[in-house]
């Protein structure tokens, strides 16, 4: 490879990571704007949570399928258990239902990303072009329209066009770089050599787990990681023996959200973010097995089921493990509890905190979903008059 080689190799760098910046901000403002506007419904959800297990865990699903973000929920939770909101059992399910909600970006990412390793006659239709499109309609209503409602539907479309663009960005960097007669080979070649085949009894393996991760922990989202692996699915350079590791990974580096959230706030507070990890881990746990002794037979059947094609593949696998891990654990919710309670110990002064007695209406984390926030600080004000009142 020459010097013109190597910048090409830098610049296509560059737009990768333009591209994740744009994806992720992207999200963000479809989630910053998605969750003002369902926020009394919200409300509703996580009311009905509070009366079993199964809505607990359909009312995470739904939040998270809402927000696009399962690290805004759980922090969201956290917040609740901090305040006295809801229970540690009650954390529990909506914890898990997070995790099957935010499976629907993987399937948006699929969507998006064109699939060199499709088998058959796959109609191209640029989906990109047409969510670009809607982009820029968001940013028409947001720039002509004077009614915060209209402005806020014109941010949900933009954010939504803008993860699509990014997605864009990725795929198509990708794709230029593979497709270049000198650097493609050298791309394939060092893929090949962290592990693209079908021996998961090496340490290439670990250090694909590794790298799921390290990457989720650092980025603090599972999303933007998922949408990194299935871009380099559609053009080939990793399968989904490879992809399935570093899903494993990503789902354990996810937890790193909520970890950093729970600094500072109560015993049960940090105990909910002890769960979210347990769950994940044991999740991990459970995979593992399969995944190594019959990863071969597992991606012959998504194979089977997607036609070949290597970014459904991804996604439905990310469904896959996080159903399977919902509908194995949440009979075990008890016991992540009591496991989430020898972890973390009690301190001194933590009884009244642990009936759910903590008189602290308020909480910084609540401010990311308004309607709640409100409600809260409602609750705060008449309380307050009460106590002046009594004065």
């Amino acid at each position: 490879m020459g010097i013109g080689d190597v910048l090409k190799i830098i610049y296509s760098v560059f737009y990768l990571l333009g591209g994740i910046t744009v994806f992720m901000i992207g999200m963000d403002i479809l989630s910053s704007n998605m969750e003002k506007a369902a926020g009394s419904k919200m409300r509703t959800l996580i009311g009905k949570a509070t009366k079993n297990k199964f809505l607990g865990i359909g009312t995470g699903t739904a939040i998270t399928a809402i927000i696009q973000s399962s690290s805004a929920t759980t922090v969201m939770v956290v917040g609740f258990v901090n305040i006295g909101l809801m229970t540690l059992t009650q954390a529990a399910s909506i914890i898990m239902g997070a995790n099957i909600g935010t499976t629907i970006t993987a399937f948006i990412t699929a969507l998006a990303v064109g699939d060199a390793t499709a088998t058959g006659n796959v109609a191209e239709f640029d989906i990109s072009a047409i969510f670009a499109l809607i982009a820029f309609l968001g940013l028409m209503m947001t720039l002509f329209s004077k009614e915060e409602k209209t402005k806020r539907i014109g941010n949900m479309l933009s954010g939504l066009g803008l993860i699509f663009i990014g997605l864009y960005t990725m795929d198509f960097t990708v794709s230029d770089v593979t497709s270049d007669p000198t650097i493609g080979p050298v791309i394939d070649n060092m893929f090949i050599a962290i592990g693209n085949g079908k021996d998961f009894l090496t340490w290439e393996a670990l250090v694909l787990f590794l790298l799921g991760l390290i990457l989720t922990a650092i980025m603090q989202s599972s999303s933007a990681v998922t949408g990194i692996v299935i871009a380099l699915a559609g053009r080939g350079l990793i399968n989904i023996y490879m992809a399935m590791f570093i899903v494993l990974g990503s789902n354990i580096g996810t937890c790193v959200t909520a970890l950093i959230s729970s600094i500072g706030t109560t015993t049960n507070a940090r105990r909910a973010a002890c769960i979210h990890l347990c769950f994940n881990v044991i999740g991990c746990l459970i995979f593992a097995i399969p995944v190594t002794v019959w990863g071969a037979d597992i991606a012959s059947f998504l194979n089977y089921i997607c036609g070949g094609r290597a970014t459904w593949e991804i996604a439905l696998f990310h469904l896959f493990f996080n159903v399977v891990n919902t509908v194995i654990l949440m009979w075990f919710i008890p016991q992540l509890v009591k496991l989430s309670h020898i972890i973390i110990r009690d301190r001194k002064g933590d009884n009244q905190e642990e009936q759910g007695e903590n008189d602290e209406q308020l909480d910084k984390r609540l401010l990311k979903t308004p309607a709640i926030a409100v409600g809260q600080s409602r609750k705060e004000i008449v309380k307050m008059g009460r106590i002046a009142f009594s004065n």
